[in-house]
């Protein structure tokens, strides 16, 4: 409590802001459930009202309380200055929690089995379930070999919305990294030079998802240019810009935290040793911090690629996305295949996850050795 929680501290407040601000610009899973939040509110309005100066009166405070819990995100990432690698391979301190062992890990376990398991126990459950009728009497039972069937197929049905879903994921995901790594670097030591960063961050977190999409409308759906009508219906520009700016803020706090980390003393012996500007940026800053700007890369990706609110507005007629088409099927009350696109895209996310948990330990042990 005297020392590990109070150097976590900013950790926490940023993890806190961060599920604010983001859940402030969501009205996805709200919408299901039938309640009424900021982010669909902004949607009714832009999509009712004519008199933008209205919506801007109605939306503006809002807006300015999102982008004020952005800028202390930011504030809160800034406070922690002692950012230290580890130098020994010793095994991290275990906390022995004493006669609390069990009551924390039934609380624990709990947790994650009503975040996790739950959900995914259902899915599971949809997946394989079959309904057979007698006469007039129906059963319903649970089958292995539909679940294996539902599942399979779905590879095969949903192939062109995972397809669709990975490009616009890797554009915008490779577009956020060549915005935030320059912004990140500049903003390394603090100060004015990090201003770029936050205020980018801020303007991009405060904007609600849905006013993105019509924002990128408002952009592209011009009859006046053939150009542009063609770029709206027949490209993925539209969608890629309203996903690059929906993932814009983790991009730019996680490349900053990054490249934050890199010692100052390494930079200072490599440049008294005539390395210039660009090479002690890629050899040492990147090279030093890869494995880390290859899991912000996943992350950024993972996030573009689940986002439903930005991008539905967008997306091409002829195109969908693993969020769209599962946000139609849920309406549309078909279980088996909902189910099975979610696990389909539950297990690509979780393989993510993994790759990135390699990828961090992988840079912790190069740094220890």
């Amino acid at each position: 409590l005297h020392t590990t929680v109070p150097r976590l501290m900013p950790a926490m407040i940023v993890a806190a802001l961060w599920v604010c601000v983001m859940t402030a610009a969501e009205m996805t899973v709200a919408d299901l459930y039938q309640v009424a939040t900021y982010a669909e509110e902004v949607y009714v309005l832009f999509a009712t009202e004519d008199d933008r100066g209205s919506i801007l009166r109605q939306t503006g405070p809002g807006i300015c309380v999102v982008g004020w819990l952005t800028l202390a995100l930011f504030a809160a990432a800034g406070l922690n200055r002692d950012v230290r690698e580890p130098t020994t391979e010793l095994s991290p301190l275990r906390f022995r929690l004493k006669h609390w062992n069990m009551p924390g890990t039934l609380i624990l376990a709990g947790f994650v089995l009503l975040v996790v398991g739950i959900p995914l126990l259902n899915l599971i459950y949809k997946a394989g379930f079959v309904t057979h009728r007698i006469g007039q009497q129906t059963s319903h039972t649970w089958s292995i070999g539909e679940f294996a069937a539902v599942v399979v197929g779905g590879l095969d049905e949903f192939r062109p919305e995972l397809v669709t879903t990975a490009i616009l994921g890797c554009v915008a995901a490779t577009s956020v990294m060549m915005v935030t790594l320059p912004l990140g670097w500049l903003a390394r030591l603090g100060g004015m030079k990090a201003l770029p960063t936050v205020v980018l961050g801020m303007l991009a977190a405060a904007i609600p998802s849905p006013l993105i999409g019509l924002l990128v409308i408002m952009l592209f759906d011009r009859p006046e240019s053939d150009w542009l009508a063609w770029v709206y219906d027949r490209t993925i520009v539209p969608p890629v810009i309203a996903l690059v700016v929906r993932s814009l803020p983790l991009g730019l706090l996680l490349c900053w935290l990054a490249l934050r980390s890199v010692p100052q003393a390494t930079l200072d012996a490599a440049s008294v040793d005539g390395a210039s500007a660009v090479r002690r940026v890629f050899s040492i800053a990147i090279g030093q911090r890869r494995n880390s700007l290859m899991a912000i890369w996943l992350a950024t990706f993972a996030y573009a690629s689940g986002d439903l609110a930005a991008s539905i507005l967008v997306v091409p007629p002829d195109m969908y996305t693993v969020p769209v088409r599962v946000f139609g099927l849920i309406h549309a009350g078909v279980r088996n295949d909902e189910a099975a696109l979610c696990l389909i895209s539950a297990v690509g996310f979780a393989a993510i996850a993994a790759v990135c948990f390699r990828l961090i330990r992988g840079r912790r042990r190069s740094a220890a050795e």
